[in-house]
């Protein structure tokens, strides 16, 4: 339970920082993002 609740938790921070990003017109570097998104995709499959 704690695994999903993990797994959201980065799932939703991320978003979070995506929007603030959008909103100050500074985007995160795609890496980071890209690095995050995958490691989320990962989680979510082997769920």
């Amino acid at each position: 339970m704690k695994y999903i609740l993990y797994v959201l938790s980065i799932a939703i921070i991320t978003m979070i920082l995506m929007y603030i990003g959008y909103l100050k017109e500074a985007r995160l570097p795609s890496e980071l993002i890209n690095v995050l998104y995958i490691k989320a995709r990962k989680k979510y499959l082997i769920i």
